[in-house]
């Protein structure tokens, strides 16, 4: 991981920064209170974001409300651009934003989002991109200003700590904890099939003893199937033989039916004969019948048209007298209204007589009329007299009309015995009423008289004597059955059927049994087959168990870990921190990193103390001056730093020194030194040491100042 550009927008005391990270050693010299702890602090700032909760405290203060910090890192082969933002509009709003460069076949290089839902999980897909979290950047890849000593002043087992996410051995106690649950999961399933092998062993029984069972109930199945096969052919024969004497005797109950039937047939041809001779001797008396009716009948119809005629007369005598009733009426009123004509012809001559007395008012206004208004009513009224007197014409001619249409209307002579005829034709009606029902009667004993003069009907008489005779023959030859035969045939059966069903129900006892039988035997067989089967699982999971019992002995504090961390970690930080103190000078000559104390009553017990040797001996650590404690501090940041940047996902090529303490000029120089030979070995890409001290320019392969004046903070790449 290599920061390579940083920008910023209203960060602290920076109102607009955009500067490209030099690659080497690059010194950020300025004035106390410049702004060079700002510069290389955004970059940690922009990565894991502030230490608080809000971003406003690195607001420029009094600013416009609007903070942005950008750092670009190359990391892995891999370029990312991680963007932080905050507004004070509102509540104060903060984004995090994280992109990745890629290589657009037709665009060229552009930025693909890499952000995710919300900002926590955005910050865990930066630590997980670069295999670092805030505590190990700061304990090996920046040394922040007064953060020196984090790791020498730190307890042995915070030591530990920050050894062990420099090398990331966070993996190693995730490994462990999912090894320990799959053990102790194994441990479980182990057991579980300890119990179910028992359980098993317990449920297989005698497999051979299941078998012998299974044999025997098919042998007494087989007989038992025998015995009722017998019985079966029993109930059959017995069943035969009460069909052959249920078949006798209803032969001899249909020859005694048909014997009947013939018998019924043949009185009923003789009935025929009976009944032909009554209607021969009915006949006549009906024929006679018959006549007289006739004869009823034809007076009827002649007084029928003598009764029709009279009432066409009487009719028209009806009509006569509406008609000169109708025309009276009319005359009577004509003449009502002929008076009513008459009255207001004299109502308008005493209208006319009034108009040639003198002093005439008018009808309309009250006044008096003079001559002119009086000629022009009396012309009115004259007019008015005339259409009166015409309508009194008309009235009277109509009236003459009316009166003379009445006497010119015919009146036909009166009507007589009426009555009486009318009650005769009654009488005869009801009297030949019924004419047609003795026709039909008549027709019907005609035919059937005529049964005695057909041949057929003699003929079939002696055929269907003869069949009746034939049948009583049948009946007698054949005899009557046995009446006891049928139930003594009916009682063998009923005992026959019984031991069927006696012994189908054995049988279905002894298929049930062997059923259980057999369905015993598969279990046994399943029981034996489960058994064989979970022990090759338990064998297969006592198997599993010791090797994850391995494997959490190997992931454990005594295991890998530890063999890391005092093998190869301690020994290289050791060499490194101590190659460092020889090049930087000063009493302490080399540094031990001990992972064991011994105790006061004997014995030792785990710890990570640093102990300082000079030439004097061991010392300890807080004893030793600002600067030679400073030495040390920077010797062992500069061995961790060395160490990370080799670890494979982290792989740190960049480290960040902010004013080391208790440093004098000649002691930064030596740094210096040190710093560059890192960047010659390929240790890191660049390096940042941030220092007031100008002399470092001409230490360093480039340098960054850092200026501050009314405007802000600027920097100048020299």
């Amino acid at each position: 991981m290599r920061p390579v550009a940083i920008r910023a927008r209203g960060f602290r005391s920076f109102a607009d920064l955009d500067i490209t990270l030099p690659d080497g050693c690059t010194a950020v010299v300025g004035a106390n209170g410049a702004g060079k702890s700002s510069l290389i602090a955004a970059v940690e700032l922009a990565l894991f974001g502030p230490e608080g909760r809000s971003l406003e405290p690195y607001a420029t203060e009094g600013g416009d409300g609007e903070l942005l910090v950008e750092v670009e890192v190359d990391h892995a082969g891999e370029s990312y651009r991680v963007r932080r933002q905050w507004s004070a509009r509102g509540r104060g709003k903060s984004t995090l934003d994280l992109e990745e460069r890629h290589l657009d076949e037709e665009q060229g290089y552009d930025w693909e989002p890499l952000t995710e839902a919300t900002a926590a999980d955005t910050q865990r897909g930066i630590e997980a991109i670069l295999g670092l979290s805030r505590e190990t950047f700061r304990g090996s890849a920046y040394l922040a200003q007064g953060d020196g000593a984090v790791f020498t002043d730190a307890k042995p087992a915070d030591r530990k700590r920050l050894l062990a996410d420099a090398l990331g051995l966070s993996l190693w106690e995730h490994a462990l904890t999912h090894v320990g649950v799959d053990r102790r999961t194994m441990q479980q399933t182990v057991t579980r099939l300890d119990g179910r092998v028992a359980l098993l062993g317990e449920q297989a029984g005698d497999t051979l003893e299941a078998e012998i069972q299974t044999k025997t109930l098919a042998l007494e199945l087989g007989v038992c199937e025998e015995d009722l096969a017998d019985a079966a052919a029993a109930v059959t024969a017995h069943e035969v033989v009460l069909r052959a004497e249920q078949l006798a005797r209803q032969q001899w109950e249909t020859r005694v039916q048909a014997h009947r039937h013939a018998q019924q047939l043949a009185s009923a041809q003789r009935q025929l004969g009976v009944q032909a001779q009554v209607a021969r001797e009915r006949l006549d008396g009906e024929r006679t019948q018959m006549r007289s009716l006739e004869r009823l009948e034809d007076e009827r119809r002649g007084l029928a048209v003598v009764v029709e005629e009279k009432r066409t007369a009487a009719r028209a005598a009806v009509l006569a007298a509406e008609t000169i009733e109708r025309y009276e009426a009319e005359a009577d009123q004509l003449t009502r209204r002929l008076v009513e004509q008459q009255t207001e012809l004299g109502r308008v001559d005493g209208k006319l007589e009034a108009l040639t007395r003198p002093g005439t008012v008018c009808d309309r206004c009250g006044q008096e009329m003079d001559q002119a208004a009086k000629s022009s009513a009396r012309a009115s009224r004259d007019d008015e007299r005339v259409k009166v007197h015409d309508v009194i014409v008309q009235t009277q001619t109509a009236i003459v009309a009316a009166h003379t249409a009445a006497a010119q209307v015919e009146i036909p002579p009166p009507v007589d015995g009426l009555a009486d005829e009318e009650q005769r034709l009654a009488e005869l009606a009801s009297a030949t009423a019924n004419l047609a029902a003795a026709q039909a009667r008549i027709a019907e004993l005609e035919q059937t008289a005529r049964l005695l003069d057909d041949d057929g009907y003699k003929t079939d008489l002696g055929r269907l004597e003869r069949e009746a005779k034939q049948a009583q023959d049948a009946v007698d030859d054949l005899g009557p059955p046995d009446p006891d035969a049928q139930r003594r045939i009916t009682a063998h059966l009923t005992e026959a059927r019984a031991d069927h069903a006696r012994i189908t129900g054995e049988r279905d006892r002894l298929r049930v049994l062997q059923a259980q039988a057999e369905a015993a035997l598969r279990q046994h067989e399943r029981t034996a087959a489960d058994l064989e089967q979970t022990r090759d699982q338990r064998a297969t999971a006592a198997a599993d168990l010791d090797q994850l019992t391995t494997l959490e002995r190997a992931f454990g504090r005594d295991g890998v870990p530890a063999w890391i961390v005092e093998q190869q970690a301690i020994p290289a930080v050791e060499a490194e921190a101590n190659r460092i103190l020889a090049e930087l000078g000063g009493a302490v000559s080399r540094v031990e990193l001990r992972t064991e104390r011994d105790l006061k009553g004997g014995g030792t017990r785990e710890a990570l103390d640093i102990v300082c040797l000079t030439d004097a001996g061991a010392r300890d650590y807080g004893t030793f001056s600002g600067g030679e404690r400073c030495r040390v501090d920077v010797a062992l940041r500069l061995g961790l730093a060395r160490l990370l940047a080799g670890r494979r996902g982290a792989e740190i090529r960049w480290l960040a020194l902010d004013e080391p303490e208790a440093l004098d000029e000649q002691g930064m120089q030596a740094l210096a030194g040190v710093l560059r030979g890192l960047v010659q070995d390929g240790v890191v890409d660049s390096v940042l040491l941030a220092s007031h001290i100008p002399a470092l320019r001409e230490a360093f392969d480039a340098t960054l100042l850092v200026s501050r004046n009314g405007a802000g903070s600027t920097v100048e790449a020299t």
